[in-house]
């Protein structure tokens, strides 16, 4: 992540599993073992949380709408202005009419006002070039999160509806994910992301393709 801050160009890294904070002063100088201090810069950092959140809510549409098997995603850019997702799609034309179809769905979706969880598995595929058993992973945590939710509604007395939980698991073909995978959770879809995220999908707000 790259972002200047009072003239200082930082990039974060994680390096041996610790998040490293490496930049250069453009102005000015600093002195060894001097103390500074980090401010995260807060609208911009939930820019881009509603930006990635509705990266995966479109992600979940496009599989929702177009026929199965027939989209894979090939890349997705995101930052605190706009998202970027591209992808490929058979056997569909992708007119103005679909388009629209594409932007309710996302719609409805946001205002499902739905919790966005976060989980980590462990990946019984890594290294391998087939996911078939992370998708297995995938589908039994998203399940057990499932069970965790009802339950919770039964404490609270509220009603669940249970066809949110249908979801679909979403891996990118030929992807190398690490041995601990960390999931997604939205009302449609469970899908690998190190990304940060909104915690309700109402957070996302509207959005326009």
């Amino acid at each position: 992540m790259n972002f200047k801050c009072s003239g200082f160009h930082l990039d974060t890294q994680i390096i041996d599993g610790k998040v490293w904070h490496i930049g250069s002063l453009e102005k000015g100088r600093l002195l060894r073992g001097q103390r500074v201090k980090v401010r995260l810069g807060t609208a911009h950092r939930i820019a881009c949380m509603q930006n990635h959140t509705g990266t995966h809510l479109l992600n979940a549409a496009l599989h929702n709408l177009l026929p199965e098997g027939s989209v894979t995603q090939t890349s997705s850019l995101v930052d605190s202005k706009h998202l970027k997702f591209e992808f490929t799609a058979m056997r569909t034309s992708l007119d103005p009419e679909f388009i629209a179809s594409l932007e309710e769905e996302v719609a409805k979706m946001i205002a499902q006002n739905s919790p966005i969880h976060r989980t980590t598995i462990k990946n019984p595929e890594h290294f391998l070039e087939d996911n078939t058993k992370l998708v297995d992973a995938i589908r039994s945590n998203a399940r057990a999160v499932q069970l965790q939710s009802e339950q919770h509604d039964e404490t609270n007395g509220s009603e669940n509806n249970k066809d949110l939980f249908d979801k679909r698991a979403i891996t990118v073909q030929d992807e190398d994910y690490p041995a601990n995978v960390n999931l997604i959770h939205t009302s449609q879809s469970v899908e690998p992301c190190c990304g940060t995220h909104v915690l309700n999908s109402a957070d996302v707000q509207v959005r326009f393709l």
